[in-house]
């Protein structure tokens, strides 16, 4: 039985996560305590970066997100961080030794959090693009090492200048 249905979960995995044009909110602390909301973006495209300290892959594209928004500005394009750790101290360390940009939040329910839940999070790293009024707009965008990324986010969101 187990060897009918892996081929099934595999190519599961391999779906993507479609557009929602339902409005998503959610809130999540910054490394301060500050709380932050999607809908404090709203008018504003957020393109979130969901991660965790402990994840080699995610903090391998750290660099490749960082030369992305130093060479491409957007007047409507937000860049968030949601870090999936359970472990703030870890998490802030990551912060520190890595120095993303943009907004960075820590979800500390992790893949059972409501959001995670809703947008099927059940692996990082995943990058996700949400649209001004707060729907998904690209679920599973590629990752910013990948050639297609920016062309992938300008789809969307227009060209940079």
């Amino acid at each position: 039985m187990k060897k009918l249905l892996a081929p099934l979960f595999a190519v599961a995995l391999l779906l993507p996560v479609v557009a929602n044009a339902e409005p998503i909110e959610f809130s999540f602390p910054d490394r301060e305590g500050e709380v932050h909301n999607l809908s404090d973006h709203k008018g504003r495209y957020v393109l979130v970066d969901f991660w965790a300290s402990w994840c080699v892959p995610c903090r391998k594209q750290t660099p490749h997100l960082k030369k992305f928004e130093q060479e491409n500005h957007y007047d409507n394009l937000v860049v968030m961080g949601i870090s999936m750790d359970d472990d703030v101290d870890a998490w802030v360390d990551a912060l520190d030794e890595d120095q993303p940009l943009g907004l960075q939040l820590i979800c500390e329910d992790n893949f059972d959090d409501d959001l995670a839940v809703k947008l099927d999070i059940y692996g990082i790293p995943r990058f996700v693009l949400f649209g001004p009024s707060g729907e998904v707009v690209d679920g599973e965008l590629p990752q910013p090492s990948d050639d297609n990324f920016k062309s992938t986010v300008e789809k969307h969101v227009g060209a940079a200048h």
